[in-house]
């Protein structure tokens, strides 16, 4: 599981407009050369979005990470 402190350093990073929220854009642009699928990022951000406002919230973000974390440790 996530470091809670790294999941709000990663929002901090990807919150350009200060809001405590992530849009969705900019993390689909932050997952890039991740070696993730398109299909992939957007797949979890619709199973973890639980609002489709365009914008990922802490623990939205998260629950992502998480998913994205296990997804590949598995592939190591």
């Amino acid at each position: 599981m996530l470091d809670p402190q790294i999941a709000k350093q990663i929002l901090k990073l990807l919150d350009f407009d200060d809001s405590g929220t992530v849009r969705v854009s900019d993390l689909r642009k932050a997952f890039m050369g991740t070696g993730l699928s398109q299909a992939d990022v957007n797949e979890f951000i619709r199973a973890y979005a639980r609002v489709d406002n365009g914008v990922i919230n802490l623990e939205e973000l998260t629950e992502i990470l998480n998913t994205v974390h296990r997804k590949t440790s598995r592939a190591i």
